[in-house]
């Protein structure tokens, strides 16, 4: 598979933004095309059904492709989404951030192979600063752990990390604290 940004400006103060997704074959033959209308790729990655989730920047949302380009569902996280991951169970995981108490929090969503939301979790840090979740990872027990950072506008350096069970229950967080420092995912 390949995925390709297309984006032109088109009149206007911003560019137009297109995903085309390619699927080829071993030797690189295209098998077929499929062009997404003003997105923006993130992220892609295979359910255990050999399925194709695309993570969308900006837009939040999240498409799942069959083996022959045929969109079975899309879902509109309204997050920015930073990272996605798939679970033993063939459940979809995304985190990103949103709109929160300061300003942005960390949005976790847990969504069913189906498209169909399971639970979704947002979490604010303690001093109320902007928090950017940015990466994530599931372990054989389908908990999902969750990183990223927290600033404000002066300081830098605050990380928390989020462990959230099967249920999307917060089993706990870890804050690290290292003033003026940057976190890079």
């Amino acid at each position: 598979y390949a995925v390709l940004n297309q984006s032109y400006y088109n009149g206007g103060d911003l560019p137009t933004q297109n995903i085309v997704v390619l699927k080829l074959n071993q030797a690189g033959n295209l098998q077929w095309r499929k062009p997404l209308n003003d997105l923006s790729p993130r992220k892609l990655i295979f359910d255990h059904s050999s399925n194709l989730i695309l993570a969308t920047h900006g837009t939040g949302k999240i498409i799942k492709l069959n083996t022959s380009g045929d969109t079975i569902w899309n879902y509109s996280s309204s997050i920015i989404v930073t990272d996605i991951a798939i679970d033993s169970k063939n459940n979809i995981v995304v985190s990103g951030y949103g709109g929160g108490i300061g300003f942005f929090d960390y949005v976790t969503i847990k969504l069913s192979s189906d498209g169909s939301e399971i639970w979704r979790k947002q979490f604010n840090s303690e001093e109320n600063l902007r928090d950017f979740a940015y990466c994530l990872a599931i372990d054989k027990e389908n908990n999902t752990y969750v990183s990223g950072s927290s600033h404000d506008m002066v300081s830098q350096g605050v990380c928390y990390t989020l462990r959230y069970s099967e249920s999307g229950q917060l089993l706990w967080q870890q804050k690290y604290n290292a003033l003026h420092s940057i976190f890079e995912n």
